[in-house]
């Protein structure tokens, strides 16, 4: 028989209603105050078991006027409820926490409901002493099949019962709840982890001198957490221009109603340093649309804005060279497109940069040239270290914009874009120097010409008497036979002297042909001549009279190094010129004494060395330092110096060197080399 029970009616509420509907119960749970000569404390306990179960009560749609106790006990029953010593003994437990722990209450009973769960305040690692008077508080609790769960303890202090203080404990699962904020803080945690490797501060200003920073955002920006406490810090740190700027920013944020606004200010960093703050921020309105506060997030960008300032300055700076620069620079991609055209292009071609900056750079280029120019700038560069090796300079047309044709010479620089590879191309228009280096040449030529000139006027006199020798066979020979013919001698001796005299005719022919083709004005030819035949002939030129001079003549001629490429005549010249100087030097030698030597010989890299050495007194000390100069002379007083000069610029031209040297027994050595001829077997 359940004592107490009060009558509850549908609709009905209030203080008397919870009190009433505790009272029935606790009596439902078997304590019966009136029988135990003791009241129960039904404050807050009461109140709890109360809203366990009101829902339930208020809830029914039944007919009947009254609830039947068996109906509130089931109701109890089915809550989980728990009363405990205040040691937290277990002595009930309701089939609710069966249900939510696994346990049964002939498992618990008599048990201490906290080491038996495990029990610890959420998310504290140990288990801490409980405070006996605590009315409400999270915990963390193990159930039967090991799984945990997190719950809402709600206790409240019965009277004591055959003197022993009892507890009513209400247990609520709030275990959805805390999966929902566990991963609602890992979000978070991901987020801040996010925003802190990006180096993202977020704060929150409530429009007044309410400043709140999120996480380490301060540090951040290089400031110690707390440093920045309210907006007023924060103003006085913003360089002035910029804060009003800002200011301005948010006001017409503001006014607009926008949902969004973008910030950029200089900010004094914590060692006293400019620093460059970047971000956006989202203003908040009230239900009137009225600005309550701003949420900003804000970036360091103080080493981008540097390296962007570099960047342009380093533009600026290579813009500035391409300017000034004298030669032609014109920039495109690895398909033929004009990036660059720089003053100097547009000088040479005509073009305005405007006019073929973005279209291709096929026009600048003469029709032959395409397939070359195609190649070189399409071409992959490979790597910077052991890559394809940059093309060497070369010449080419280029087209002006007017149609005018001229010569370029151009080089290559290849430059690895996230775009792409950009090819620099460096022109220079050598349509002038072409001419100039045309112009000298037949200047060269015309002086070599006068050099032969004025060495055969030198040789008048010995090339007269070398003439004059046959000639005058030749007459006496045709005279002879005249007189034969008239007396009607033997026609076999007037042949003999006819031949005779032919001969001597055509040896004046020769040393006159020699002479004239030694003269001629002529342009350079290359061909494959014999260093005998050449030097033999330059001899012969110059030797009319040596048996004068008694001059001894030594050939030293390497005939498995003959071959060379050369001008027949210009090498001649040379010879001549050595030879003409060797007798020079022997002329104030003692007879017996006066030698010339010429040698060939190889050399090194495919060259054939010559030499003409002769045994007279010398080279002046510093003439080996002065050969290279200009009208150097090995002769003494008013030679000028010109055949050593054109000597010397006619074996370059051939790929060569002219070197002279004393010999150590007396005498000097002119030495000279030309490109050897191989042939090659097929």
């Amino acid at each position: 028989m359940i004592r107490g029970a009060t009558t509850i009616r549908i609709g009905q509420s209030g203080p008397a209603f919870v009190a009433s509907s505790a009272a029935v119960g606790l009596a439902a749970l078997g304590f019966d105050a009136a029988s135990r000569g003791s009241s129960l404390l039904i404050a807050p306990a009461a109140a709890a078991m109360a809203i366990a179960v009101g829902g339930w009560v208020v809830g029914r749609r039944a007919s009947p006027a009254r609830v039947a106790p068996e109906e509130l006990h089931a109701a109890f029953d089915a809550t989980s409820i728990a009363l405990t010593l205040r040691d937290g003994v277990i002595t009930h437990w309701s089939r609710g926490c069966e249900a939510l722990y696994g346990w049964g209450a002939d498992e618990v009973i008599g048990r201490d409901k906290y080491d038996l769960l495990g029990s610890r305040l959420r998310d504290v690692a140990a288990s801490p002493i409980f405070d006996p008077d605590e009315l409400e508080r999270e915990l963390t609790e193990r159930r039967k099949d090991g799984t945990t769960i997190d719950v809402i303890e709600r206790r409240s202090l019965l009277a004591p019962i055959d003197g022993k203080q009892h507890v009513a404990l209400v247990m609520i699962d709030i275990s959805d709840r805390v999966r929902a904020e566990n991963a609602l803080r890992e979000s978070e945690a991901r987020l801040a982890t996010a925003m802190a490797a990006r180096g993202i501060a977020v704060a929150h200003w409530d429009l007044g001198d309410g400043l709140e920073w999120s996480g380490d955002s301060e540090g951040l920006l290089g400031y110690p957490k707390g440093s920045i406490p309210d907006f007023a810090a924060w103003a006085a740190l913003i360089d002035p221009d910029d804060l009003r700027a800002t200011m301005e920013i948010i006001a017409d944020a503001a006014a607009r109603q926008a949902e969004r606004l973008e910030v950029r200010y200089r900010m004094r960093g914590a060692k006293g340093d400019t620093r460059w703050i970047e971000g956006a921020a989202s203003p908040l309105y009230d239900t009137e649309g009225k600005l309550e506060s701003v949420v900003g997030a804000v970036v360091d960008v103080t080493d981008r804005v540097e390296r962007n300032a570099a960047l342009a300055a380093r533009e600026a700076q290579l813009r500035s060279v391409l300017d000034a620069a004298p030669e032609a620079i014109v920039v495109v991609d690895s398909v033929g497109t004009i990036v660059e055209f720089n003053p100097a292009a547009e000088r040479i071609w005509g073009y305005a940069a405007a006019d073929v900056i973005g279209r291709s750079g096929l026009p600048l280029v003469a029709p032959q040239d395409h397939e070359r120019w195609l190649e070189v700038i399409s071409r992959d560069p490979g790597p910077v270290e052991g890559g394809a090796p940059r093309p060497a300079p070369s010449t080419g047309s280029a087209v002006a914009r007017d149609g005018r044709v001229f010569a370029v010479e151009l080089e290559y620089g290849y430059a690895h874009t996230p775009a792409g590879t950009l090819v620099t191309v460096f022109c220079r228009d050598i349509a002038e120097q072409i001419a100039t280096e045309r112009r000298f040449a037949e200047l060269g030529a015309e002086l070599a010409h006068v050099s032969r000139q004025s060495a055969m006027s030198e040789l008048a006199a010995d090339l007269a008497h070398e003439l004059n020798q046959p000639l005058s066979a030749t007459v006496n020979f045709l005279a002879t036979a005249r007189i034969l013919i008239a007396q009607g001698g033997e026609l076999a001796r007037i042949g003999d002297l006819l031949r005779l005299g032919e001969e001597q005719t055509l040896r004046s022919g020769a040393i006159i042909r020699r002479l004239r083709d030694f003269l001629q004005k002529r342009e350079s030819e290359m061909r494959v001549e014999s260093v005998n035949e050449i030097v033999r002939e330059s001899v012969g030129l110059v030797l009319f009279g040596s048996a004068q001079h008694e001059i001894e003549l030594i050939y030293a001629l390497d005939p498995a190094v003959d071959r060379v490429l050369a001008d027949r005549i210009q090498i001649q010249q040379v010879v001549v010129n050595l030879v003409r100087n060797a007798m020079d030097a022997l002329r104030q030698q003692p007879l017996k004494t006066r030698e010339i030597v010429i040698t060939s010989r190889a050399a090194d890299e495919g060259l054939v060395e010559i030499a003409v050495s002769d045994t007279g007194q010398g080279l002046p000390e510093a003439f080996g330092e002065q050969i290279h100069a200009r009208f150097a002379t090995s002769k003494s007083g008013t030679a000028m110096g010109i055949g050593l000069s054109i000597s010397r610029r006619i074996i370059e031209a051939h790929g060569g060197t002219l070197v002279a040297e004393n010999r150590a027994r007396g005498g000097a050595t002119f030495r000279f080399t030309l490109p050897l001829f191989e042939e090659v077997d097929e």
